[in-house]
């Protein structure tokens, strides 16, 4: 069964209007005020093969967990215009190709993958990580992470 509507070329006007202006007034969800931030990690002046780092909001920040794989020691947060200005735990893993092969199974098929060793402490990846960054207006969007290969010694953010 086939149903035909017709309408008039002002109404069907109205409504492509109508559904022009909701879009435009519902954005794309990003905080207008927030900073697109990048830099470089390292771990005991080594840059990481891979890994990840989480901006993990703490205090009154708002906002959620931003989160960026590291790509050959370099970062960048930019989903939903970066990060609102505010305080925040950091939180990374950092890894390192061992230069050998391994199996990995991912449920579907074996494959040769390289292995990789975590070379960041343990206490950088969750909770307990020390390190914290403050996101303001006059942030430049750059920040460097270097973390200390042993665990104990103090971590510090360049920015």
């Amino acid at each position: 069964m086939r149903v035909f509507l017709s309408a008039d070329g002002a109404a069907i006007s109205r409504c492509i209007m109508a559904c022009a202006w909701l879009v435009a007034l519902s954005g794309c969800g990003g905080d207008k005020d927030a900073q697109i931030i990048h830099g470089h990690v390292t771990v005991g002046d080594v840059m990481p093969d891979s890994g990840e780092i989480r901006f993990v909001p703490i205090g009154d920040t708002p906002g959620s967990v931003a989160a960026s794989a590291i790509v050959d020691g370099q970062y960048r947060i930019e989903g939903r215009g970066g990060l609102p200005a505010g305080t925040y735990r950091v939180e990374i893993v950092a890894k390192q190709k061992t230069g050998r092969q391994t199996d990995h199974d991912n449920g579907f098929e074996v494959a040769m993958v390289d292995e990789q060793l975590q070379i960041s402490p343990p206490h950088y990846a969750g909770a307990e990580s020390p390190l914290t960054c403050s996101v303001t207006d006059e942030t430049s969007g750059t920040m460097d992470f270097n973390i200390a290969a042993v665990a104990g010694e103090p971590a510090r953010a360049d920015e």
